[in-house]
């Protein structure tokens, strides 16, 4: 377990990040009075659609940044602060827009959904190259 500390707690931070600002979608206020319920529900169903759509991105090829666990640790911290900025935002200390708030939780719904399969990925291949079984020629230790 020691050798993949490091995957553990991207994998932890990454789906705590989603699940903790996902509890708190009814208490984002819109910028339209006259839409009083429909903000909660669409970021619901962005934040469900764009993890989807991060899953599926790791078939394609990938940036340099995320072919180490060094890599995805960092987007890891980023997506920690787009989770700080996400509840100033419902603490009013950001004008309202629902167009931006729109795009951060995409944004780290997605960045959530590649990140646990890309930590998934990373932890059966470091495994799989200390048990002497795999001659991957990645970088993913």
């Amino acid at each position: 377990l020691e050798s993949i500390r490091l995957h553990r707690y991207v994998l932890f931070f990454t789906i705590f990040a989603s699940i903790f600002s996902g509890s708190f979608f009814s208490k984002v206020k819109t910028a339209d009075p006259n839409n009083a319920t429909g903000l909660g529900q669409l970021l619901y169903f962005t934040r469900l659609f764009a993890d989807l759509a991060g899953r599926i991105f790791t078939f394609l090829p990938r940036p340099g940044m995320v072919k180490s666990i060094n890599g995805l640790f960092v987007i890891m911290l980023l997506r920690m602060v787009l989770l700080v900025i996400f509840f100033l935002y419902i603490l009013d200390l950001f004008p309202k827009n629902d167009t931006f708030i729109v795009v951060l939780v995409g944004c780290c719904a997605f960045q959530s959904g590649f990140n646990a399969v890309l930590v998934y990925e990373y932890v059966g291949i470091k495994v799989q190259k200390e048990a002497g079984e795999g001659d991957c020629d990645c970088n993913c230790a």
